[in-house]
């Protein structure tokens, strides 16, 4: 943004010393001869020669380069282009007026909105898939919570089948004492035969309720560890559901930013200089597409840049941190602003032959 054209001079301050012949130090003596043909011969041998002592001063040199038509531009000047293709569908409002050429601008200021259904529809996919991933999540805690119970209730199955087993090994100690008893009673002749056999019914009723009961026992450690094995897969489950959910979200999220790109934003504060689109206007998107049009262009002026060029006569006279004046401003008569070089190119353009400096 070029807003005058202006002269300046830049200052160089060198202190120059005459160098006097017969001079030393800072004061140096000049000797001032008297004419001998007007001394008497006795004078001519012994009177002093007399000098005259003068006190040699710096003088302080100042060179000016005078350079005329320099440039004032905003320290920042961007061209805004659409990061998605459109219809401009609004142009914001400052104050109750549309922005345009002069609207002064803060940084992320809305400035225009791009209509883009499609996005819009697959960002509302997007997150019904990410409720859906959510809600497989929480059907795999369920499970999970589910698998728990039933390893508890397997355990606690397997605990009554050993409480049980050791009633039937207890039962079945008994009836061998038993058949011991009456094997010994009807030694004896006490008892009939057909005691003893009751007696030997009696073990075999009891080792095959031992069995029976040892059978439910390994048939509930074996459930406990199938139960194991389904709370193993719940957890797997529950780790893809939470995974999937990751995806959804971070898939919405992209979408999300899609959407987003459809407001152009101000990127610092300044002021609009330029405005290429009005409402309705097709935009391209910025993206591998040399095509692309600009919405507006913004320049930050709370600061500026002046650029000079300097012919390359003058190039080795100017550094960085010297003084500069900028007078006969154009719209400004009568004033000078001071300022100072910046930066500086260091180098020749190779079609002007001249050196650049801010």
């Amino acid at each position: 943004m070029n807003f005058q054209k202006i002269k300046y001079l830049i200052l160089l301050s060198v202190v120059l010393t005459p160098i006097l012949s017969g001079c030393g130090g800072a004061k140096g003596k000049i000797e001032k001869s008297v004419p001998q043909d007007k001394k008497s011969p006795d004078e001519k041998k012994d009177a002093p020669i007399l000098v005259e002592v003068v006190e040699v001063k710096g003088v302080k040199y100042t060179k000016k380069i005078e350079l005329p038509g320099s440039s004032v531009l905003g320290m920042e000047t961007s061209k805004l282009l659409s990061r998605v293709g459109g219809y401009v569908e609004e142009i914001k409002k400052i104050d109750g007026k549309e922005i345009d050429i002069g609207s002064l601008v803060k940084k992320n200021t809305p400035l225009a909105l791009i209509a883009i259904p499609e996005l819009q529809d697959e960002l509302t996919e997007k997150r019904a898939k990410v409720e859906q991933a959510k809600s497989a999540e929480g059907q795999a805690n369920a499970a999970i919570t589910q698998a728990e119970a039933l390893i508890r209730q397997r355990i606690a199955e397997v605990t009554q089948a050993e409480s049980h087993r050791s009633e039937k090994k207890a039962l079945l100690s008994l009836q061998n004492i038993k058949l011991k008893r009456v094997q010994g009673l009807v030694e004896q002749g006490s008892i009939g035969e057909e005691n003893l056999d009751e007696a030997k019914y009696a073990v075999k009723a009891a080792q095959s309720a031992l069995d029976s009961v040892t059978a439910d026992e390994k048939a509930a450690q074996a459930n406990v560890s199938a139960a194991k094995a389904g709370k193993e897969k719940a957890i797997a489950d529950k780790a893809s559901a939470t995974a999937n959910f990751k995806v959804a979200t971070a898939i919405a999220k992209r979408a999300e930013t899609m959407v987003g790109f459809a407001t152009v934003r101000a990127p610092f504060d300044g002021i609009i200089t330029k405005r290429f689109v009005d409402h309705g206007a097709f935009v391209r998107p910025a993206t591998s597409n040399s095509g692309a049009m600009p919405l507006f262009e913004v320049s930050r002026i709370d600061k500026v840049r002046v650029m000079v060029s300097v012919p390359n006569s003058r190039a080795s006279s100017v550094k960085v941190g010297q003084k500069i004046v900028f007078r006969d401003i154009e719209g400004l008569p009568g004033v000078a602003v001071d300022g100072t070089v910046t930066r500086s190119s260091n180098t020749l353009d190779t079609k002007t032959r001249m050196m650049r400096i801010d």
